[in-house]
C-alpha cells in the first residue's frame, strides 16, 4: 500500500450510523473526510471509513506503568459504568505531551473510543477520582485527559 503525506486543513466527521442507534453510539465508528495539500502542492481529500477516535489520560502521579497495566480491565470497566462506550484500554509508555519532563517516558492509557461523541464522555468521567480501578495510591486523584 502506498503512504501518502499531507498536511490536514479540514476535517468532517460524519456518523456512519445515527450515535442513537445501538444504545448512544455506534459500534461502527464513523466515516472521516480529510483535506489538506501535500508538499507538492497538490491537494488531497482522504476518506477514512470504520475510524474509532483514541485518547491518552495519564495515570495520576506515581502510578507505575506495571501497576497501571495491571489496572487496565478494572479502568475499562469503570469507563463503562460511567457511560463511555470503550472498544480497547492499553497501558502504554510514552513521552508526556503536556509539560514535557525531560525525555522521560511516562505510563499512560490508550483509550479507543466507540464513536467521536464519546470524548465529552470520557473527558468527565476521567475528572472524577480513580478510586475503584485498583490502582493504589490513587484515593481521590484523577487521571489526566491528554
Amino acid at each position: 500500500m502506498a503512504s501518502l503525506e499531507f498536511q490536514v486543513l479540514d476535517a468532517r466527521v460524519r456518523d456512519r450510523f445515527p450515535p442513537t442507534s445501538l444504545g448512544g453510539a455506534s459500534q461502527f465508528g464513523c466515516h472521516v473526510q480529510l483535506f489538506g495539500v501535500t508538499a507538492s502542492g497538490q491537494t488531497v481529500c482522504a476518506f477514512l471509513s470504520d475510524y474509532h477516535p483514541r485518547c491518552l489520560a495519564r495515570p495520576p502521579p506515581g502510578v507505575t506503568f506495571v501497576q497501571a497495566a495491571d489496572a487496565e480491565h478494572s479502568f475499562k470497566k469503570r469507563l463503562a459504568n460511567a457511560g463511555v462506550h470503550v472498544r480497547a484500554v492499553r497501558a502504554v509508555r510514552r513521552m508526556p505531551l503536556l509539560n514535557y519532563q525531560g525525555g522521560q517516558r511516562a505510563p499512560y492509557y490508550d483509550i479507543e473510543l466507540n464513536h467521536v461523541s464519546q470524548r465529552y464522555k470520557l473527558r468527565e468521567a476521567l475528572a472524577r477520582p480513580l478510586d475503584d480501578t485498583g490502582l493504589r495510591g490513587t484515593k481521590g486523584a484523577p487521571a489526566q485527559f491528554e
